[in-house]
């Protein structure tokens, strides 16, 4: 393997790839292998792709087409036509796509595990409402079967066999498009390819600054259990559970600060959308920035239990009573206290797990888990958010996984950990506020 000056492979004879170039986005233009045989590109100004070229010996032998969510096929000589149109659940697939102008609709569905990878492509043949596993491959509703190695490398295993009539659904591991012509077998995932069979990007990483303890061609931190890679820049962070969960996120930011949250693809926070936002001075958006831009995975979810582990890793689940407000409820309106509610809710309302196993209760996955009881109302549920995320979650994150720093430290009935308390009234004080102004 050779790169080039900017650190992107540019020869690859495990590959039987002779050379690659790339344009100024370091984006591969055109990759040529030692039989002759290339794969050409070509993109927008932003790095979009539209076009692949696929030739054998300098005779074109299909061209795919990229518009969004459509995608149109010319195979050898022939009428480009429109082939697919993708959704959320999997794409319409045009069966008559190489042989006429007749558009002749299947419609196809993905199942995808947690991580976005595609794990079966069905269909409804006969239009029964039931998907048919027949064992024959040509009247089977189930198109297409994949498995994986952690990094991403297809198992090769005797499946479901596959309808060699239907071209298969090339978004496979993460949801990326794999280009496996010519037995190249990468993924695309838009600001740079990776090569599953090593586990390694084949060029730096645009966001490299960000994470200068990691090699720059290091995929997901080295962890595909839990990490994605949605764009081949950085993973993404914080994951909420449910809508719910988001909305309570949103419910802590002014009304301009919560039109920079979303979710992208894989059900994460959008961490490009979330920094294009560079206007804003509110602390709690400044938090959340810190969570999503961390190296940590982060889940939040409303619940009213919780399971934890212990150092040695015994689980055990543990309730979240929660007790209404009445007419004798104390209510911290203005946000003052550290544990109070503005509307008087109380129980066990909140708890965060680290996900280091230091203490009497941590996270039973590698993931920092933030729970925030779902009794509450939507303005307890951002209080206590605010409480644990913008308080315990943001210390740890910030100190490296300094759980001591991170927990409350009491003395008696009082609390000596002036940092926490700090930082959990100030976001509280803000959340209350925002909560008023929506």
């Amino acid at each position: 393997m050779t790169y080039d000056a900017n650190g992107n492979l540019n020869k690859n004879l495990h590959k039987n790839v002779s050379t690659i170039t790339y344009n100024h986005l370091n984006l591969p233009t055109v990759i040529t292998f030692t039989s002759g045989n290339t794969i050409e590109l070509l993109y927008d100004a932003t790095g979009s792709k539209l076009r692949k070229t696929v030739k054998v010996g300098g005779v074109v032998q299909y061209v795919q087409d990229y518009l969004g969510g459509m995608e149109y096929r010319q195979t050898g000589a022939g009428v480009k036509r429109v082939e697919s149109v993708f959704h959320d659940e999997g794409r319409y697939y045009n069966t008559n796509v190489d042989a006429s102008n007749t558009l002749s609709w299947r419609r196809e569905y993905n199942f995808r595990d947690h991580l976005g990878n595609t794990r079966l492509v069905f269909t409804d043949r006969n239009g029964n409402g039931v998907v048919d596993i027949t064992g024959t491959a040509s009247t089977s509703d189930v198109l297409q079967e994949n498995h994986y190695y952690a990094f991403g490398m297809a198992f090769e295993g005797a499946w479901l066999q596959n309808d060699p009539a239907v071209r298969d659904n090339k978004y496979q591991y993460n949801g990326k498009e794999l280009n496996d012509d010519f037995g190249l077998n990468w993924n695309d995932y838009g600001a740079r390819w990776y090569d599953a069979a090593i586990g390694r990007f084949t060029g730096v990483d645009p966001l490299a600054d960000k994470y200068t303890s990691w090699s720059p061609y290091t995929y997901t931190f080295n962890n595909p259990i839990i990490f994605i890679d949605p764009d081949g820049r950085s993973p993404e962070t914080v994951k909420p559970e449910s809508q719910a969960a988001l909305d309570m996120i949103k419910n802590t930011l002014t009304k301009a600060d919560a039109q920079f949250v979303r979710l992208d693809n894989s059900g994460n926070i959008d961490r490009d959308f979330l920094n294009s936002n560079t206007s804003s001075s509110s602390g709690n958006f400044a938090s959340l920035q810190t969570l999503v831009n961390s190296e940590t995975m982060i889940t939040v979810e409303l619940a009213n239990s919780f399971t934890s582990s212990d150092s040695d890793g015994n689980l055990k689940s543990s309730d979240m009573p929660y007790m209404p407000a009445d007419e004798y409820s104390d209510r911290d309106l203005d946000g003052s206290t550290m544990s109070g509610t503005s509307t008087g809710e109380s129980g066990f309302l909140g708890k965060t797990l680290f996900p280091d196993k230091e203490g009497l209760q941590n996270s039973p996955t590698s993931e920092l888990k933030i729970i925030v009881n779902s009794g509450l109302s939507p303005k307890g549920q951002a209080e206590i958010y605010s409480h644990e995320a913008n308080g315990h979650a943001k210390i740890y994150i910030q100190t490296n996984g300094d759980r001591n720093a991170a927990s409350h430290q009491p003395v008696g009935m009082r609390e000596t950990n002036n940092t926490l308390v700090n930082e959990i009234v100030k976001s509280k004080q803000e959340t209350i506020i925002n909560m008023k102004q929506q």
